[in-house]
């Protein structure tokens, strides 16, 4: 998920402020048409609407240049257009009399739908903006600085226990090095997927927190229910390798949060417990336990 911005396809910009000028100057006719001229004219306010509409026409034509994936295009140039009829229903006002001030109630009302618009288009913008930072590229899963906020956030709001499992990728370096990093960055893909997947039956977040490294956090876990949550996900693993891999393994560590306990010393104790499965012969799960003692679980 990110922002790619680019430029638009020449018939599409074309076409959007071909349309915009055509209606542009047939609301320009209509008004003087049927209005008649003002005798007391408040230049300030007409030079005031009169750029505001000008600087929203110009804001439309950039907008209509680009395209940018993952944002309502749509609604801005909406947005901007009803801003630029408004701010120039508003100006030609100034000039033209109408009963009842009509073209002057109808910019209003142009202008307010486009604040709505525009105000809805910003929102989206800023929620986008926080959701990229908050993700990993490659695989879409959380981030690690994510991560990290979302457990001191629940270990600081809940009395809840929580559960951390490590996962690291084994020998990933030897299928980069056989494969490339292309491959490589296929097999990080598929497992992001996995995981996925897998969180959707469960209370918690996933996410990549290193090169061949993820974490999961569990909400109101037991030791016994993440250890059998974890062999789950390691047994899910090894048993759905990606296309052009007979087989990929992990090494798994378990810790569960105790009372006081920071998220830098809950993901330390469940990242030794992963590296234990290493060094005990790897595609194994570890739990960390509360003294610093670290256990094998299941060994394949």
């Amino acid at each position: 998920m990110e922002f790619q911005i680019k430029r638009a396809g020449k018939p599409r910009t074309f076409y959007l402020i071909g349309s915009n000028l055509a209606i542009t100057c047939v609301c320009i006719a209509l008004v003087t048409t049927f209005g008649t001229s003002q005798t007391n004219i408040e230049f300030a306010d007409l030079l005031f609407e009169g750029a505001s509409s000008v600087l929203a026409f110009l804001l439309f034509a950039a907008a209509a240049v680009v395209t940018v994936s993952g944002a309502h295009m749509n609604g801005l140039l909406s947005g901007l257009f009803l801003y630029q009829m408004g701010a120039l229903l508003d100006a030609m006002d100034e000039v033209v009399a109408y009963p009842f001030n009509a073209w002057s109630i109808t910019g209003d009302i142009f202008i307010l739908l486009a604040q709505v618009i525009l105000a809805a288009v910003a929102f989206h913008f800023v929620s986008l903006t926080s959701r990229i930072a908050d993700t990993d590229r490659l695989t879409e899963l959380q981030n690690r600085s994510f991560h990290q906020r979302w457990i001191e956030q629940y270990l600081m709001r809940s009395d809840h226990p929580l559960a951390v499992i490590a996962i690291d990728l084994d020998a990933f370096k030897r299928i980069n090095d056989a494969h490339g990093h292309d491959f490589g960055d296929k097999v990080l893909k598929h497992i992001g997927q996995l995981l996925k997947q897998f969180m959707r039956g469960h209370n918690g977040i996933a996410s990549r927190t290193g090169g061949e490294e993820f974490e999961i956090a569990l909400k109101r876990s037991t030791e016994s229910k993440a250890v059998s949550i974890a062999e789950d996900l390691r047994s899910i693993i090894e048993q759905s390798p990606p296309p052009g891999l007979d087989c990929v393994t992990a090494s798994v560590g378990v810790a569960l949060s105790q009372p006081g306990e920071t998220a830098t010393t809950l993901r330390k104790r469940a990242d030794a417990a992963a590296y234990f499965s290493k060094q005990s012969g790897r595609n194994r799960v570890s739990l960390a336990g509360a003294n610093q003692t670290v256990s094998n679980i299941s060994a394949t």
